[in-house]
Order: structure tokens, then C-alpha cells, then sequence
């Protein structure tokens, strides 16, 4: 899901909307949708008519079964309304299936039946297919978007708190786009089915979620088969009809000039992707690579790069692919970082490498002058511990703390040292000293202090 332009109203009315169309318009730089999707409402319809004449709109398929629900009591009418409202039918088909369904029900004088039968190109798919819709049939990735819009906001927000949260929604999905973007980019596919050549040709071309549903509709090949072959002028009908259904099949065109398929089920024209049909005739002449004109450009692989470069002005611009790359280099130096930075030989030789091609990259895009030899070495060994000097004390000193001289503990009595008070050898039996012992130890710690005896 991409957002391209936000509005706010105050009203649904029609004047509204046809105002909000119109700057849409604007902000689209004139170009208008291939297709509309919507639930019904009279007003979006109108506004649509008159703001995009040349756009094909159709009703939501969710909200047409829920009216069906509404308006037929019968719950066996819902899943035969269904299949002819999705089936991929001719229109004489629809038409015989339409009148079958009337008659089985009794719905013959039914209004919302008849009226319901006045709108059938905007909802059935046997008129809606050739116009582009991309496969999407309901208004759901609207109804998906508000119910995440409800994470952000709630109804008791003010206006500026309001914005900051859309902007952080808006932000979440571009974000999602960016790692989609990054999926598709990098990694090889793993190829599951027998065509491995087109395969391979198809995970090359379109990103992941568009290849895995082409993956799916190569699965369907086994399936399918070439019954005739008709050579025209120019091009080449082949007949593809199903296992052991021959009564129906498809006709398939191909162009040997250009190398261009065509298909009566118009599936290529309606989803963007090519249909089981063309891939059964590409298998049957044995081609490996799908052709340009099977491949839209907003399914590839390569669409922005046609337009990299040229909104860099806008204040919305969102290049998902360099954000891409640029995630994955900070991601990928973090991890080098976290493994080397405790050895030391790794720490050295990582640092020299990231300096060095850092200096060059800087040579190559600001076109600054920087040597070719750069010793990083020299710059490492030059690179000291900061001397150390004290903070707190009486000041600063010449000498360090390790290098004074340390007071020599003595005993208490005699004054010698390498004892205590508690185990000096002058005391008595008794653990008293003698009654010199005070006179003594004093001489001694004369002694030993000035140099001369009492």
C-alpha cells in the first residue's frame, strides 16, 4: 500500500469530493487512476464521473455480498451469486448463468435484482475483465489501512497531535516499503517448479510477491495443454484447452516479430501478470526468457529506477532503494564492529581498511586531494595514554602517589618495628609490661627518629 496525497473534509457531500479529486489531481501532476474501487456511495460516484471521465470504476465485491445478504433470504442464492459474480466467463456464459440463477430462485421480479442487473460492467467480472485492476476486487487494503490508522489516532486527539501520528503511520508504511524493496533486491529464489528456465527468467524480472504469484500460475501448466495450431500471416493461434475439458479452452496469439503474446482470457490486460495459457504455449516453443511485453514496468524489479532522481525537490521524496542500502551497510558495520573491536590485530586491521577506503571514497565525491600511500600506522603509534594528574588533595605534585616513601609501622611499646603492641616480646608472663618498658620504648623511638639515645 502506498499513500500518495492526504485531504481533510469536513463533509461526504459531492462538492466535496469533487473538489478533493481535483487536488489530487494536483498533487498527481494532472495524471489520473487506471481504475477505481468503491463501496457504492452516490456522491464518490458522481464526483468520480465528472473529475476522472477516462478512469474505470467498480463496486466492491465485499459489499455487494453483504446487500445480497441484506436483500435475498435465501442463504442458497449467496454462493451461485458469488461464483457468476468472480467467474472468468464469456459473456453469452453470464448470460445463460444469470438466467438460470432467476429462474432457480424466483428472483424474475425481484428490484434490487433488476437494478442490481443495470450496473453488471462495474461489478461482473465477465465485463470488467481487459480494464486494469490489478486482481484486487474489494475495498479491503481501505478498510485495512483504518484499522491501522486506529493504533495512532483516537477520536479525542487535537489537530496537531492528529498530524504527528498520521505522519508516523505514513512513515511505518514506507518503511515496510523499504524492506520489501530489500527482499527483492537481494537473495536468489528457490525454484519449485519443472519450467527451472522460466523460473529463474520470472525471479529476475518481477520483485518477490509478484513472482511468487507467477510462480503459482506456472504451477497450473501441468494442467494445461495445446490442442491446434492455427499460422496466419503474421502471427500464430494456438488452442489451449484444459485437462480432459475440451469443450472450453482459450486462444492464445503469438508474434514471432516481436515476440508478443495475447490471450482471450484478457488476464494480462486485467491483473498485470501473464496467465497459464501464454505460459503453456512459451513452454511448448521451448522459450527461457519472458518477453518485455509480459513484464509492466510497476511490477518489476527496476520500476523506480526511471524515476530516480527526478523529485530529489520534493519535500515528500522517498528513494526506498538507497535507504535500502543504506540500512544494510550500517547494519552490516555494526556487526564488524561488535565482533572486532576486543581483539586488537582485528581492531587495527579493520580501522586501517575503513580509513583508508574512507579517504578514497571522500577523493571520489568531493574531489579532495588526499595522498596515495597513507601510513596509518605511523598515526596509531603516535597515538598515547593521556598523563595523569590529580583532580582532588592539596594540590598538584612532581611525585606520584606509588613513589613516596610510606611511613614504617612500629610497635607501641618498645617501638621497634616489625610487631605490634599485642605480641611485642617486652611484655610479661602476665601480658604487663615492665615498669622500664615506658622509659624504653621511648629511647627507642628517639633513637630510630633523631639519631641519638636517652
Amino acid at each position: 500500500m502506498i499513500i500518495f496525497a492526504t485531504a481533510i473534509v469536513s463533509n461526504e457531500v459531492e462538492g466535496t469530493y469533487v473538489w478533493l479529486l481535483e487536488q489530487f489531481l494536483v498533487a498527481m501532476k494532472g495524471k489520473t487512476p487506471l481504475s477505481v474501487i468503491m463501496d457504492g456511495d452516490v456522491a464518490m460516484r458522481n464526483a468520480i464521473r465528472k473529475v476522472f471521465p477516462n478512469s474505470y470504476h467498480r463496486l466492491c465485491a465485499w459489499h455487494l455480498l453483504r446487500n445480497a445478504i441484506s436483500n435475498i433470504s435465501n442463504p442458497n442464492f449467496i454462493p451461485v451469486f458469488k461464483k457468476l459474480m468472480l467467474g472468468d466467463h464469456d459473456v453469452w456464459k453470464f448470460e445463460s448463468l444469470w438466467n438460470e440463477m432467476l429462474d432457480r430462485f424466483g428472483l424474475e421480479d425481484n428490484n434490487w435484482i433488476n437494478e442490481l442487473y443495470q450496473k453488471r460492467k462495474i461489478w461482473a467480472t465477465t465485463h470488467i475483465r481487459g480494464n486494469f485492476f490489478a486482481g484486487i476486487r474489494t475495498t479491503s487494503r481501505c478498510e485495512a489501512f483504518h484499522s491501522h490508522m486506529g493504533q495512532f489516532v483516537h477520536s479525542k486527539m487535537n489537530m496537531t497531535d492528529f498530524v504527528k501520528q498520521f505522519h508516523r503511520c505514513v512513515a511505518y508504511f514506507r518503511f515496510r516499503e523499504v524492506q520489501a524493496d530489500f527482499e527483492s533486491q537481494y537473495g536468489q529464489a528457490v525454484l519449485h517448479t519443472n519450467l527451472r528456465a522460466l523460473e529463474r527468467s520470472a525471479s529476475k524480472h518481477w520483485t518477490k510477491e509478484i513472482f511468487e504469484m507467477v510462480r503459482s500460475v506456472m504451477k497450473k501448466v501441468t494442467l494445461t495443454s495445446v490442442l491446434d495450431i492455427q499460422d496466419m500471416a503474421s502471427v500464430t493461434i494456438y488452442a489451449v484447452t484444459k485437462y480432459r475439458d475440451e469443450g472450453h479452452g482459450w486462444r492464445v496469439s503469438h508474434c514471432p516479430s516481436n515476440n508478443d503474446f495475447r490471450c482471450s482470457c484478457l488476464r494480462m490486460e486485467s491483473i498485470g501478470i501473464p496467465c497459464e495459457h501464454i505460459v503453456t504455449v512459451m513452454a511448448y516453443l521451448n522459450i527461457v526468457e519472458f518477453p518485455e511485453n509480459l513484464v509492466l514496468n510497476r511490477w518489476s524489479l527496476y520500476a523506480k529506477e526511471s524515476i530516480s532522481g527526478s523529485y530529489k525537490d520534493g519535500s515528500h521524496y522517498w528513494d526506498s532503494h538507497l535507504v535500502a542500502r543504506h540500512a544494510t551497510l550500517v547494519n552490516l558495520s555494526k556487526e564488524v564492529a561488535d565482533l572486532s573491536y576486543m581483539d586488537v590485530d582485528d581492531y587495527k586491521k579493520y580501522l586501517e581498511y575503513l580509513t583508508t577506503e574512507l579517504c578514497r571514497l571522500k577523493s571520489k565525491y568531493n574531489n579532495e586531494d588526499v595522498p596515495d600511500n597513507i601510513d596509518v600506522e605511523e598515526e596509531l603509534v603516535n597515538i598515547l595514554n593521556p598523563s595523569c594528574s590529580r583532580s582532588k588533595g592539596c594540590g598538584p605534585g612532581t611525585v606520584g602517589t606509588s613513589e613516596r616513601r610510606m611511613r614504617t609501622q612500629t610497635c607501641g611499646i618498645c617501638g621497634a618495628a616489625g610487631h605490634n603492641r599485642r605480641c611485642c616480646p617486652t611484655l610479661g608472663v602476665d601480658g604487663e609490661p615492665p615498669a622500664d618498658s615506658s622509659l624504653q620504648s621511648a629511647s627507642v623511638r628517639l633513637s630510630n627518629d633523631y639519631g641519638f639515645s636517652v
